[in-house]
């Protein structure tokens, strides 16, 4: 009777055994099904963030390469500016002497005028990189007829990578000069604002748009037609915004659009 009963036990024990093996072997094919699911989610986000600073690269590679088209072509123009400059300050020396004070004024305005136009590196912001990005986008609004006004620098701003200050550089100012080429009977004038205070940073991008544009950007969408390829470049925005834990906020007043980003350091 007790062998039968022992027997009985061992049978238990042994099928217990079987049991908890099964579901250690369950658990160990969980668990190596979950760390191969954060492995590969881990290898696409690490995938996509290559992807995108190469793309950022390749932008200011060819920020750069049409920087110094425009920078020989400038500096050839300016060479010509000097060699007949000689003569204009005559011209205009003649026109005093004559008293004809009104015609020499509107000269002088065009000479300095065609001067200013050979000035490629307008703006210097406290970082070589996101200088490319902004004279590039000074010298596409120029194409355009549109003004382009800058205040402000980016230096002492180390909590952001330059990749993702060129990010949000390079898509606000394309958006914006994109708004006005749209719009013919408004001032077209795009203004970019930075503004520190103890640490904190502001970005301020204005430029003239419709009503539209501004229910199409505060809804991250686009106004073009094709939207399937398009809106990309607020999505860009807002996830290098959000990266830094910063905040983004689109206002409209007066035809009159605004993109504010601002970060707490």
């Amino acid at each position: 009777m007790l062998l039968v009963v022992s027997g009985h036990i061992m049978e238990i024990l042994s099928g217990n055994k079987i049991t908890i093996l099964l579901q250690m072997t369950a658990f160990c094919l969980i668990g190596i099904f979950v760390v191969g699911i954060i492995w590969l989610v881990k290898s696409i986000y690490q995938q996509e963030y290559f992807v995108k600073q190469s793309q950022m690269q390749d932008r200011i590679i060819q920020a750069q390469q049409k920087y110094y088209e425009e920078l020989y072509k400038n500096e050839k123009e300016l060479r010509m500016f000097r060699h007949d400059i000689r003569a204009q300050l005559g011209c205009l020396q003649l026109l005093l002497e004559e008293g004809k004070t009104e015609e020499a004024n509107a000269y002088l305005k065009t000479t300095v005028s065609n001067f200013e136009k050979l000035t490629v590196n307008r703006y210097h912001v406290g970082n070589e990189i996101l200088d490319l990005i902004i004279n590039q986008a000074y010298l596409a609004a120029q194409k355009k007829k549109i003004l382009l006004e800058v205040e402000g620098t980016v230096r002492e701003i180390d909590f952001i990578d330059i990749y993702d200050l060129c990010t949000i550089f390079s898509n606000a100012l394309s958006n914006a000069i994109e708004a006005c080429d749209k719009q013919k009977e408004v001032e077209r004038t795009i203004k970019l604002a930075i503004l520190k205070h103890n640490g904190n940073i502001l970005f301020h991008f204005e430029n003239p748009a419709t009503g539209e544009m501004y229910e199409a950007a505060k809804n991250g969408r686009t106004s073009k037609e094709n939207k399937s390829r398009h809106g990309l470049g607020i999505e860009n925005i807002r996830m290098a915004v959000e990266k830094y834990k910063g905040n983004m906020e689109y206002l409209y007043a007066e035809g009159k659009l605004a993109l504010e980003i601002y970060f707490e350091k």
